[in-house]
């Protein structure tokens, strides 16, 4: 069964509606993300983190969704780790 989830992500401008797996790990979901076009490609100076927007806490990558406490129709906030000024 699957659940809506609003992902506010970098690349786009409103928040797209996705019909995830609540079983899917945080770092699974932003793979299907990429796969998907909704972010750029992981690399070593970009990575992703998720962010529940209702408890506004990070979402470890092995954390399931439904572990993370996201429910069907929540906003999920995708953020892009900055590498820092060298």
């Amino acid at each position: 069964m699957t659940m809506n989830v609003k992902f506010a992500c970098p690349r786009t401008p409103s928040a797209l509606d996705v019909d995830v797996d609540p079983e899917l790990t945080a770092l699974e979901t932003i793979h299907e993300l990429v796969r998907c076009d909704a972010l750029l490609p992981v690399t070593d100076r970009r990575e992703y983190g998720l962010v529940h927007g209702r408890t506004h806490l990070p979402i470890l990558p092995g954390r399931t969704l439904r572990a993370a406490g996201v429910a069907d129709g929540d906003v999920v906030e995708v953020v892009q780790a900055m590498e820092g000024a060298r």
